[in-house]
């Protein structure tokens, strides 16, 4: 690419809470410039296409939809989730759950890789890990499609839907 450079960062404010910026949280966008821009120094920047959702999760609360049965959150268990750059953190609690945290990374695409740790109303500390996959729906609100693995106990795998409220 000989005369031309990519300058995405020139073109958008950095957001305090969020590793993308620019945008209005949770919206979907997958290109940061729609056409090119010319400089003054005769340097033609590209189009920057980027598979990116844009979405935060910073004070965002999400419920369980669908689990599988060796799943031990339901739709009684209310998750709130924190994001600060790419570092994603909740509390989460309700049903079967006394008191859970969850601590992991914020993809670009806005996909989540996080381990979780809770109390059951057994007195069970349960540990896992969790792939989540985010979809915007019609009306705004963020759908994450989740494969999770516990790391204690019988190590089985699971899918479950967690819903923003």
């Amino acid at each position: 690419m000989t005369g031309q450079r990519w300058w995405p960062h020139r073109f958008r404010p950095r957001c305090t809470q969020c590793p993308l910026s620019g945008h209005a949280p949770g919206t979907p966008a997958s290109v940061f410039h729609p056409f090119p821009h010319s400089r003054t120094d005769g340097i033609m920047e590209k189009p920057l296409t980027v598979s990116s959702t844009r979405i935060c999760y910073e004070g965002k609360f999400f419920v369980p939809v669908t689990n599988t049965e060796n799943g031990e959150v339901d739709n009684q268990t209310l998750f709130a989730y924190h994001q600060s750059g790419n570092i994603l953190w909740a509390e989460y609690y309700g049903g079967e759950i006394k008191k859970g945290t969850m601590i992991g990374l914020v993809g670009l695409n806005g996909e989540l890789d996080f381990y979780y740790q809770h109390i059951n109303q057994n007195n069970d500390i349960r540990i896992g890990k969790c792939h989540s996959v985010p979809r915007v729906l019609d009306n705004g609100k963020i759908e994450l499609s989740e494969q999770w693995q516990w790391l204690n106990g019988d190590k089985s795998k699971g899918i479950s839907t967690v819903r923003e409220k």
